[in-house]
């Protein structure tokens, strides 16, 4: 028996432990933010995380100065005066942006005819085709816009001196200049902040025109900080920042299809041993863990798998849209990236990829080509689009790639040979539907599906498809 004295020594002692490892574990959650801990794709995504949130102002390359340090302190002192940035601040910082991120719809443009891409918000802008001789995004409201200009030297000169002469804030207004490049950021009487960039291309001075009211200075001043010369990926968290991301509930949307967070608790069943499938199609990954479909391929499956037996889990489905994304319990190094501009164009190059007639073909992967044949599907389908490459059972699911080798749409039905028989007298002739990539985008970002870059660039299908590309495409087979 332990004398009361000891004993309360004893208890004590233990108390005073168990508040050191308590004290330890929380100094170690709240350790001071270092760079170095961080690889590049971090660190820009935080640079594009700051630009949002008015604190940076330059490149977001990753390359981590004074200057993104600075801002990282500034957002820090902000939230709650600390002096010193640590993980509390850059999980702020992620969730914030993250949700940001998702629900804006950001993804970079790559204008090779500018030889620029930039970051664009493509959830609220849409193409106003209001002026044919320029290309101009804007949100309904025209709170924010984006137009690129081509025009000659003195017109361009004329535009710059408009914004200088037009500015009225309490600074001067921000003008650089070189031989081939010209930068103007004025602040009008109205309110309206005005940025143009201005730079020499093969004789003819293309500029970049963003608009935008006090509501949409934090998206601008991120578009003006993500310009960059030639093609770039699209900016996402690294795995170190997105253990900081917490769940973002999905959205409610009007117009049908799943709007909720995935249950990753509700697992198919494996399939029996030696249990043959019933059917099969065709998924790709679009982060290392999760597998986009088509829903039909799924509908009436007791256990779904990868050609290798891997199973698959049902995170989403959108039936209306014959959508699916599946968890995988086996981890893709490669995944397919989906392009950053969600419009598709009448008559423009598309790609078809998948497992048609897997029993049959051995497993091959196959790749046809066409084009955007309409840009509805059957019935007037206003979220899919029809497609003249070939496809074939097996196909449904797969992806839809433009000239490009980036994901456009998902595979996902034929025409029906008997009804054009019966109601025409002909078969008809590669008419295929695709559902359209701002569907899949919508999709996948209501079930916080992440959608990071893809990992070899892109490169048109015409020229071989990549091994990584083609490791990203697998059969999914049901049971």
């Amino acid at each position: 028996m332990i004398p009361a004295a000891r004993g309360l020594r004893h208890l004590t002692a233990l108390a005073l432990l168990a508040v050191a490892i308590w004290c330890a574990a929380i100094t170690a959650a709240l350790a001071a933010f270092d760079a170095r801990d961080y690889g590049r794709q971090d660190l820009t995504y935080l640079q594009a995380a700051l630009a949002f949130h008015g604190q940076y102002n330059g490149l977001l390359d990753g390359a981590w100065g004074r200057r993104s340090q600075t801002a990282l302190e500034d957002f820090a002192f902000a939230s709650d005066k600390a002096l010193t940035p640590d993980t509390r601040h850059l999980a702020r910082l992620v969730q914030s942006f993250e949700r940001e991120r998702r629900e804006a719809g950001w993804g970079r443009i790559n204008n090779e005819a500018a030889g620029l891409s930039m970051l664009l918000p493509l959830n609220l802008l849409r193409e106003t085709g209001d002026d044919p001789q320029y290309l101009t995004y804007a949100t309904p409201s025209r709170d924010l816009l984006v137009r690129w200009i081509a025009d000659s030297g003195a017109a361009t000169a004329d535009m710059h001196d408009w914004a200088r002469a037009n500015h009225a804030g309490n600074a001067p207004a921000y003008s650089s200049a070189s031989d081939d490049r010209v930068i103007t950021a004025a602040t009008l009487a109205s309110g309206r902040r005005v940025y143009l960039r201005s730079w020499l291309r093969e004789g003819v001075f293309l500029t970049l025109l963003i608009q935008s009211e006090p509501s949409q200075f934090n998206r601008a001043a991120l578009i003006a900080a993500s310009l960059k010369a030639g093609y770039a990926a699209d900016i996402t968290p690294g795995d170190r920042l997105l253990a900081l991301v917490a769940p973002v509930p999905a959205p409610a949307r009007p117009g049908g299809g799943i709007a909720r967070a995935p249950d990753r608790s509700d697992p198919v069943g494996r399939p029996a041993p030696a249990q043959q499938a019933q059917g099969a199609g065709t998924g790709f990954f679009v982060n290392a863990t999760d597998v986009v479909t088509a829903a039909h391929v799924i509908e009436g499956c007791s256990a779904l798998t990868l050609a290798d037996g891997t199973p698959l889990r049902v995170l989403a489905r959108a039936p209306d849209s014959d959508l699916a994304v599946l968890e995988s319990e086996r981890r893709s190094a490669h995944w397919l990236p989906l392009r950053a501009d969600p419009d598709l164009r009448l008559g423009q190059g598309v790609a078809a990829v998948g497992y048609p007639f897997i029993s049959l073909s051995g497993g091959a992967l196959n790749l046809t080509m066409g084009n955007v044949s309409a840009l509805s599907g059957g019935e007037d389908r206003p979220d899919w689009v029809s497609i003249s490459a070939p496809v074939q059972p097996g196909n449904s699911g797969g992806p839809l790639l433009s000239t490009m080798g980036e994901v456009v749409g998902v595979v996902v039905a034929r025409a029906n040979d008997d009804f054009y028989l019966r109601e025409t007298g002909t078969l008809p002739q590669n008419i295929n539907y695709a559902v359209r990539l701002s569907r899949l985008r919508r999709f996948l970002t209501d079930n916080a599906i992440p959608l990071p870059a893809g990992d070899d660039g892109a490169a048109p299908p015409s020229e071989g498809l990549s091994p990584s590309k083609q490791a990203a495409i697998q059969p999914v087979m049901c049971y």
